[in-house]
Parts: C-alpha cells; sequence; structure tokens
C-alpha cells in the first residue's frame, strides 16, 4: 500500500498524468459530496430536536428567546474555543494561511 500511494504521488508530479489527476478529482468530488450529505442531515436532525419545521427552514417558529440565545450561545462556545488557542494560532483569514 505504501509503495502504491509513494508511485500515485510520483505521478502527480508529471503534469500529463492524466490518469493520476482523474482520480484525485473523482476522490475529492465523491469526498466532498459525502461531507455535503452530512452536512444535510446534521441541519435536518437538530431542526428535529429544537422542533424546527421544514427541515430547518422554519426557524421563524422558534420562540422568541431561542431565536437570540442560539446565535449567541455559539458565538460564545466558539469565543471559549478561540481563547484556548495559542496566541500563534489565533490568526485568522486567507493572510494567515
Amino acid at each position: 500500500m505504501r509503495n502504491l500511494l509513494h508511485s500515485f504521488r510520483r505521478q502527480l508530479t508529471n503534469y500529463e498524468s492524466i490518469l493520476a489527476y482523474s482520480l484525485l478529482g473523482i476522490a475529492g468530488g465523491v469526498a466532498s459530496g459525502l461531507i455535503v450529505l452530512a452536512f444535510d442531515l446534521a441541519i435536518s436532525e437538530l431542526s428535529l430536536v429544537w422542533g424546527v419545521g421544514n427541515h430547518g427552514e422554519g426557524f421563524e417558529a422558534l420562540p422568541r428567546w431561542a431565536l437570540f440565545a442560539l446565535p449567541a450561545g455559539g458565538a460564545k462556545v466558539l469565543g471559549c474555543i478561540y481563547a484556548l488557542l495559542k496566541p500563534a494560532d489565533r490568526e485568522t483569514g486567507i493572510v494567515h494561511c
């Protein structure tokens, strides 16, 4: 398996290797498609937990306190996670990639 992966990486260094790039594109497309489906399923399931109808499209039906509490709570959780990072890891944006 390791030799196969090494051979595939070597083929990727050749810009004329259509088969290697095609396989890489197919694998990337399938992986991103599965991630999108998982994200959609997660939204649908969480909407059932919170009582939002129409697969997450009826968020207006939530109680008024939840319309504020859910985004504010999410921001608080992300802020706490961000505060736990080392200062060198806190850089965000494309410039820091």
